[in-house]
């Protein structure tokens, strides 16, 4: 029995040192795992760092568009009170020429200077007519070429803020 006894203690005995070395080698793989994932992730976030990159560049440019994008209302609204006054303007200046060719018609019709004169209005009426056309032709004319350079300016650049 005795030599059954020491059988089983060497049994014991190598059974003991075959686990602590599995356990060693588990500690082992377990380590070596833990540092492949390390540098799994190390690799990961390398390669994903041009992209995020992108993207938080491309995030800029949209806010800094955006914030463009706020002032065409304004720009638009501009615009349009430009267009009314030039119209308004327009229209003014075509009254006043109508009323200073009546004033002359009624001055000429009415005036104790003019009394003696037989027959009608001294100006034929083709004659203000064509220069009522010429003059209006000539102001819209005289307009054309701000009006051009005017529209070649990009709205966004000419209310841009220093950044």
């Amino acid at each position: 029995m005795r030599s059954e006894l020491d059988d089983l203690n060497g049994v014991i005995v190598r059974t003991d040192a075959d686990l602590g070395a599995a356990l060693a080698r588990q500690a082992e793989m377990q380590s070596h795992q833990g540092e492949l994932a390390q540098r799994l992730n190390e690799e990961r976030a390398a390669q994903l760092a041009p992209f995020v990159a992108a993207l938080e560049q491309l995030s800029a440019e949209i806010a800094r568009l955006e914030h463009k994008l706020t002032a065409f209302p304004a720009i638009q609204s501009t615009l349009e009170r430009r267009d009314e006054a030039d119209h308004a303007l327009v229209t003014a200046q075509t009254a006043v020429d109508e009323l200073g060719v009546l004033t002359t018609w009624l001055m000429y019709r009415n005036s104790a200077a003019f009394a003696g004169l037989e027959g009608g209005f001294p100006v034929e009426w083709s004659s203000i007519i064509g220069l009522a056309a010429a003059t209006f032709a000539a102001s819209l004319l005289a307009t054309v070429g701000p009006a051009r350079r005017a529209a070649a300016i990009r709205p966004a650049r000419a209310v841009r803020v220093a950044e």
